[in-house]
């Protein structure tokens, strides 16, 4: 049985809101980010530029690094949105990129899924920019840096 504090704790996890969009439990998981110590990173295979940022942002938030066959408490997921085959009507930005967070303790797939940091822009933007934004919005949004 669970301690009362953890039982009244809130319980982390996201929903969709709407297409790309996701609405996460902000406290929840500032919680389960100060707890944390080791952070896995999946990135694009050739994603050099996007594993190094990503690789600077656990070492800016003080998480250990840790290899795909080693225990991680949280996985950090950087991806690019494909929009091909979508029509995208106006000038409006649509989003592009994000950052999924996942607690493989909560299992796999979308129920492990902790946070969303989506960035919303314009399609034609270079994929580092895209990187750096991204990053500095969920740091902003999360990490209050």
């Amino acid at each position: 049985m669970l301690p009362l504090s953890a039982q009244n704790a809130p319980q982390p996890g996201c929903t969709l809101e709407k297409t790309d969009y996701y609405q996460c439990n902000s406290n929840a998981f500032q919680h389960l980010l100060a707890v944390s110590k080791n952070v896995r990173v999946d990135t694009g295979r050739m994603d050099s530029f996007g594993r190094r940022q990503m690789v600077k942002l656990v070492a800016d938030l003080g998480k250990k690094l840790v290899a795909p066959e080693q225990r991680a408490d949280l996985v950090f997921e950087l991806m690019w949105i494909d929009r091909s085959g979508r029509i995208d009507f106006g000038p409006g930005d649509v989003a592009v990129a994000r950052l999924n967070i996942y607690d493989p303790s909560r299992g796999r797939g979308e129920q492990s899924l902790v946070w969303v940091e989506t960035l919303s822009g314009q399609q034609d933007l270079p994929w580092p920019s895209m990187v750096t934004q991204l990053l500095q919005q969920f740091q902003q949004h999360v990490a209050g840096k």
